[in-house]
């Protein structure tokens, strides 16, 4: 029937659904392999994303993937600490002031990172 079977790029076209959407919809993703609302870095770019990540807390949660987390959270801390155990000076290398011309780099190089973020929500 119309409607069941959504694709998300319909909401994407003008960011509401204009096909009619009730509560046995299933809403598909078959856009970049990249931007599946499932992966975190997705969810600022695309709205959509937060209300999967709604709709998945009410339903499965994330309770199953917790202790994944806790591993890899363990794994870091534990990487991050025997590098720092290693090479005590490592963090020195940080401390060293720029060249000039690098400063410039930087600067230009943050700004077009913020031009790009506003353009992305402020361009449907």
């Amino acid at each position: 029937p119309l409607g069941y079977q959504m694709d998300a790029s319909y909401y994407y076209l003008k960011l509401k659904w204009r096909v009619p959407c009730g509560p046995n919809s299933v809403i598909t993703f078959p856009s970049a392999p990249l931007l599946k609302p499932w992966y975190w870095w997705s969810w600022p770019v695309l709205p959509l994303g937060i209300v999967w990540h709604e709709q998945r807390i009410k339903t499965v949660g994330y309770g199953a993937e917790i202790p994944v987390v806790l591993i890899e959270s363990a794994l870091y801390l534990l990487v991050l600490v025997v590098t720092r155990f290693s090479r005590p000076n490592i963090t020195k290398l940080c401390y060293k002031q720029p060249e000039k011309n690098f400063i410039w780099l930087q600067t230009m190089v943050k700004m077009a990172a913020v031009w790009s973020m506003l353009a992305a929500y402020m361009v449907p």
